[in-house]
């Protein structure tokens, strides 16, 4: 599959900056769910949650994470660990709850 940018033209210095957002995008982007966490785990409110949806995200989340493992990328590796575990407690809260 080619990519829309080939390696040639991505410059040294736009993949070092890229880089350097990466891992924290990745890690901070995860927790738009923390607001479901919250409501769930706090408020006890799990009302218009879907445990197949949440479910099917922590399932992506553990493929993703592992493709990351695979490929040693960090951003992917981080942004489905933080992901996969908010998914996960909405999935247990949403049972519990």
């Amino acid at each position: 599959m080619q990519h829309l940018l080939s390696r040639k033209e991505l410059t040294t210095e736009t993949s070092k900056l890229i880089n350097q957002f990466a891992v924290p995008i990745a890690f901070f982007g995860s927790f738009v769910t923390a607001p479901q966490v919250w409501n769930i785990w706090i408020l006890k409110q799990v009302d218009g949650v879907s445990l197949i949806t949440f479910g099917f995200f922590f399932v992506g989340n553990l493929f993703w994470f592992t493709y990351g493992l695979l490929h040693n990328d960090k951003a992917i590796m981080i942004s489905n660990v933080t992901q996969g575990a908010l998914n996960l407690l909405v999935v247990v809260g949403k049972i519990l709850f």
